[in-house]
């Protein structure tokens, strides 16, 4: 039995004879199959030495009758009948052989449509299940993860990535994968951080916002090789969009080629679809939650984030019984420097104090604005020394930061300003948020007191000034 697959006949199953050739395809215009599905028509042929349509296929085979399998005025394909004998088949058999073929084709069509239904089905629910387990997900990676564990029941693939999109510097990276470690490549994935620009299919679906197919990357002019890509050859692409701004591709491979159909990546872009919206979600939420835990003016951790913060870092270094130090620090006379040169200066000096801590404190550190011009550090994993040494630093290098500052000035600003800074540690001086605050409230104005430009540690009940050879450090 021949089954048609655009202009092919496709040997879809066989009984009996040579059947080494099943799975494999000739054109649909050749021999006496492709002429019984060409001209809609069946063919018997008692000798087919005599019959110029014959296509020598098996050198046993003398009589060969076909018959198409018609149905609504098309062709599915054919039932093919061959002998090794002369005048095998008459008359009766090919009217036989007719009627088996219109009742495969009504079986065939069926078929097709019960798949196509449960096809239909499969992605209907799950479109449903991926759309439920986004609706609730703010983390983009569990984003990613979900996508590509629910495409995989839709459309299959030997490897599948999802890029995603920087739009500021225009470049794309694969943020997550699957399948690559089975080719060894995996290690390769972090350094895929490519251009846009330089990988044309990417680029072309990305401007057109519709998904792609590669039916044989060996034969795509476009096709960008490389040790990562080396096992594919079929691609299908799908882009990632939300308010109609492209945030990343769905990228799927099989290592055999023309496998995927444009009607898959059709499938694909639904599922690309439903993660835009999840990941346009998650960028909403985020964005609220640094809105409601950052400072306006400055860029830092507000009081808010700092509480919530502080609480939890305490709460780990007391159950691994680590030490953690707490810095605060206020801008000397700032009250005077803005009655000096105005409040629009004094918000560009904090600005600038800011830019300073951002700049100079560990990844692991959290910089906020307490309030006003009082700024708070928590050093996790700190000890005294270190954190009178790092308060040190910050005082020098804010005692030598030059300001710049006459653009909102009435009078030009080229001053200096200088910061007092108060260190209390947990759990030395205080186990709890609030009173680890506190103690280091008081050695800050003990700094003040004591003629400010200066750090003071927290000492119990007697509070003194850090000692001048830290200091200078």
């Amino acid at each position: 039995m021949f089954l048609i697959d655009g202009e092919r006949l496709v040997a879809a199953a066989a009984a009996g004879g040579d059947q080494s050739g099943l799975g494999g395809s000739m054109p649909l215009g050749q021999g006496i199959v492709g002429w019984a599905a060409t001209h809609r028509e069946p063919v018997l042929a008692p000798d087919v030495v005599s019959d110029g349509r014959y296509f020598a296929y098996d050198a046993k085979s003398r009589s060969e009758m076909a018959a198409p399998l018609l149905l609504a005025g098309g062709c599915l394909g054919v039932i093919n009948v061959e002998s090794s004998r002369v005048n095998a088949s008459d008359a009766q058999s090919m009217e036989t052989l007719e009627s088996l073929a219109a009742r495969a084709a009504t079986a065939i069509h069926n078929a097709r449509l019960h798949k196509a239904e449960r096809e239909q089905r499969t992605l209907a629910d799950n479109l449903r299940n991926i759309g439920l387990g986004l609706a609730a997900e703010l983390d983009p990676d569990a984003i990613l993860d979900t996508l590509l564990e629910h495409v995989a029941q839709v459309v299959p693939y030997d490897s599948a990535a999802v890029m995603i999109l920087e739009p500021a510097t225009g470049r794309v990276r694969i943020a997550r994968q699957r399948g690559y470690d089975q080719f060894g490549v995996a290690h390769l994935v972090p350094e895929f951080n490519l251009p846009l620009a330089d990988i044309r299919n990417l680029a072309l679906m990305a401007q057109d916002q519709r998904p792609q197919v590669v039916a044989d990357t060996l034969k795509d002019a476009y096709w960008r090789p490389g040790i990562l890509t080396g096992h594919i050859r079929s691609w299908a692409v799908a882009p990632i969009v939300a308010r109609g701004q492209v945030l990343g591709l769905l990228s799927l491979d099989k290592t055999e080629p023309g496998f995927y159909t444009l009607d898959m990546a059709e499938r694909l872009a639904a599922f690309a679809a439903q993660a835009g919206l999840a990941l346009e979600n998650a960028r909403l939420y985020a964005a609220q939650q640094r809105l409601a835990t950052t400072d306006s003016l400055t860029g830092l951790a507000n009081r808010r984030y700092l509480d919530q913060e502080l609480a939890r870092e305490l709460l780990r270094a007391g159950r691994f019984n680590r030490c953690t130090a707490l810095v605060m620090m206020d801008l000397d006379d700032f009250k005077n420097f803005n009655d000096q040169y105005g409040h629009q200066v004094g918000d560009d000096v904090l600005r600038a104090l800011a830019d300073l801590l951002s700049r100079h404190v560990r990844s692991i550190d959290t910089a906020a604005r307490f309030g006003g011009e009082e700024f708070v550090l928590i050093l996790p994993e700190c000890d005294q020394a270190a954190a009178c040494t790092t308060a040190e630093r910050l005082r020098q290098l804010v005692a030598d930061m030059p300001l710049q500052l006459s653009a909102w000035a009435a009078r030009p600003a080229s001053g200096r300003v200088t910061i007092s800074l108060g260190v209390a540690l947990a759990p030395q001086h205080a186990t709890a948020a609030t009173a680890l605050l506190q103690a280091a409230d008081v050695a800050l104005y003990t700094a003040k007191r004591a003629g400010k430009n200066q750090v003071t540690l927290f000492q119990g009940q007697a509070l003194a000034r850090v000692p001048s050879a830290v200091q200078g450090l």
